[in-house]
């Protein structure tokens, strides 16, 4: 009786999910940062001031944090697919890294655009933060900018939405990482007030190398997978196989 229970009713921990560390936390850093702009915008008003340069450090700062967020994301995606980081610290762990670093981005951003609008030096309006080409006269480090912005959501939201738009529709989606993390960081070059700073060019160069490395070990990895699927069955190869038993019966 016992026996026949435990096989019809799984048990507790195979049918409730554990709660993903830092689930809630990203949701907290965004309304920290929304409320921020806020109380930023009411204290701007109250005194009649303005917000500069306090906005813009805020321009500066977020916008590296937005882009060593998407780094970490691309980062821990890679690893997931090259399984680089199975052992230490785990796939269970780079893969709730990965979606946390891709969530927290959020924040950044919201802070990144609110400091925009906010700052009374560079006078950004809504429009030119929302429509590409359309801010500087159409600069296109800006332009990229926006349009990282854009494809910073949409890779965001389709994991709430993985179930609702099925798993071929989120993997095309998921794939636009790769080109996300690339318009970061041209922006991040063409349009960062500190990308002329020899730390943050460095800085640049050694997280475009690291995806360099890790993309380009998946790719070979990636092929010597496809050789290995397609390779003749030499001799060598059924030598190595075990005897069946109807093998020893004929024998």
């Amino acid at each position: 009786m016992n026996a026949t229970m435990s096989k019809s009713f799984p048990s507790s921990s195979a049918r409730v999910k554990p709660a993903e560390p830092g689930e809630h936390y990203r949701v907290i850093a965004l309304l920290a940062v929304d409320g921020f702009a806020v109380l930023l915008l009411v204290i701007a008003w109250l005194t009649g001031s303005s917000l500069s340069p306090l906005t813009w450090y805020l321009v500066r700062s977020s916008g590296l944090s937005l882009y060593l967020l998407l780094w970490l994301s691309t980062v821990f995606g890679l690893g997931i697919t090259t399984g680089t980081f199975d052992r230490f610290p785990g796939r269970p762990t780079v893969l709730m890294l990965h979606r946390f670093s891709t969530e927290l981005a959020y924040s950044a951003l919201a802070l990144h655009l609110f400091g925009l609008v906010l700052d009374s030096y560079v006078r950004y309006s809504v429009t030119d933060l929302l429509v590409p080409f359309w801010a500087d006269g159409g600069n296109l480090w800006t332009a990229l900018g926006v349009i990282a912005a854009w494809s910073t959501i949409l890779i965001g939201v389709s994991f709430s939405l993985r179930n609702l738009i099925g798993q071929r529709t989120w993997r095309f989606l998921h794939f636009g990482s790769f080109p996300l993390y690339l318009l970061a960081l041209f922006h991040g070059l063409g349009s960062g007030t500190d990308s002329g700073t020899d730390a943050v060019f460095i800085g640049y160069l050694f997280t475009l190398g690291v995806v360099f490395f890790l993309t380009t070990y998946r790719i070979l990895r990636g092929k010597e997978r496809g050789s290995s699927r397609r390779a003749p069955r030499t001799e060598a190869h059924y030598a190595r196989q075990p005897v069946t038993s109807n093998a020893r019966s004929r024998n």
